[in-house]
């Protein structure tokens, strides 16, 4: 697929917004998955949170992340879920290139 500069530029930075999207919302994901951890493995409290408190608002926070995960990280010219690589540089659906760098 033929892409001017200008296109490969602005959806460059499409994805860039995205995938900084993405990583911002693993941070609360993150956070609470480590509390409900460490509530766990200390007699089922941590910084006085107790497990049956923790381990529901992981599950809730972790569901709303990967919803999130899912609705965002898409591309930009064709409604295809990107899938797990972060890293992508071409949509896998439609062939359309995110950087300006060419193909290895």
């Amino acid at each position: 697929m033929n892409q001017t500069e200008g296109q490969i530029q602005k959806i460059g930075e499409i994805i860039r917004k995205r995938r900084r999207l993405v990583a911002v919302s693993s941070i609360p994901f993150s956070a609470f998955a480590a509390v409900a951890l460490l509530s766990r493995i200390t007699s089922g409290r941590f910084l006085g949170i107790p497990f049956s408190i923790a381990g529901p608002v992981f599950c809730a926070v972790f569901l709303a992340t990967l919803v999130l995960h899912i609705l965002v990280w898409r591309c930009p010219a064709c409604p295809a879920y990107l899938g797990l690589v972060a890293a992508s540089r071409f949509c896998p659906k439609c062939g359309i290139r995110f950087n300006a760098k060419p193909d290895e």
